[in-house]
Parts: C-alpha cells; sequence; structure tokens
C-alpha cells in the first residue's frame, strides 16, 4: 500500500496546482474585464474547478485510507462527476449575469453617445422614434426649395 501513495500524492498534488491555477485565470479574467471592458466566459474554468476539487478530496481519501483506495476511488470519481455538474452550473449562471450586465452597459453607454450627438433627441424620445422624421423633413424642405424657383418661372410665362 505504500506504492499507492508513492504514485497517488503528486497526482493529488497536481490536482491542488490546477485549482490554484484555475483561481489565478478567474482573477486574471476580472482583471481584464475591469481595465477593457471585455467579456470573456468563464464556464469552463469554473467546471475544471469543481471537476478538480471533486478529484482532490478523493485522492486525499485515498491517501488517508490506503487499504480502502477502491471504495474511495469511486468515491472521488463520483466527486468528480457531480463537481462537474455544480462547477458548470455556477459558471453557466456567471456568464449569463455578466452577459447582462454587459448589454446593460452596452445600452447605457449607447444613450449616452446618442444624447452627446443629438441632444433634441434625447429630450423628446428614444434615438429611433425621432431618427426617421427628421431626415423626412430635411429632404421634403430641400424638395421644396428645388421647386419653388420653377413654380415662379412657370407663373412668369404664363403671365
Amino acid at each position: 500500500m505504500e506504492k499507492l501513495t508513492y504514485y497517488f500524492t503528486p497526482f493529488v498534488i497536481f490536482f491542488v496546482y490546477r485549482i490554484g491555477m484555475c483561481f489565478w485565470e478567474l482573477k486574471r479574467n476580472e482583471k481584464e474585464r475591469v481595465k477593457t471592458g471585455v467579456f470573456h466566459a468563464v464556464k469552463h474554468i469554473y467546471t475544471e474547478i469543481g471537476l478538480f476539487i471533486g478529484a482532490t478530496i478523493g485522492g486525499v481519501l485515498i491517501l488517508l485510507f490506503p487499504k480502502l483506495w477502491y471504495v474511495f476511488a469511486v468515491i472521488g470519481a463520483a466527486l468528480c462527476y457531480f463537481g462537474f455538474k455544480m462547477g458548470r452550473e455556477r459558471g453557466i449562471a456567471f456568464d449569463n449575469a455578466l452577459r447582462e450586465l454587459a448589454l446593460e452597459m452596452k445600452k447605457m453607454e449607447t444613450e449616452e453617445l446618442t444624447a452627446e450627438e443629438h441632444p433634441a433627441i434625447a429630450e423628446n424620445a428614444t434615438p429611433a422614434e425621432n431618427t426617421a422624421p427628421a431626415e423626412n423633413e430635411e429632404t421634403v424642405s430641400a424638395a421644396e426649395e428645388e421647386t419653388a424657383p420653377a413654380e415662379e418661372e412657370q407663373k412668369g410665362e404664363i403671365k
């Protein structure tokens, strides 16, 4: 049974190392998101964290009780599966929350830009309602100016 602990110790160390790397990657993504405003999905990171936490618990149980290694190997596999599922659910929930936040921020930014470019539009209504009539009024007034001299010429010729 001593050989089992010699073989399994590096695996447990790797599992702990990988959990640490996943948390580091989450922290790096958060800093990048705050700095640049770019959203990166983190579902896969949370999935790995859940998987490796289950594997670490199973590995530690095998190291603590080497005579019952086969029982704890099955328990460790089950913990890996449930950790994987829970991590994936948590990652999906976090991704959805960040996606909604990003969409709200983009919508607010668009509204601010519209308010800066067209103050009259921002005071009256939403940008989609007022852009079409303003363009139509300009084209109608330009068309009236072009037809007005032609009508005067026709009136002068008739008289």
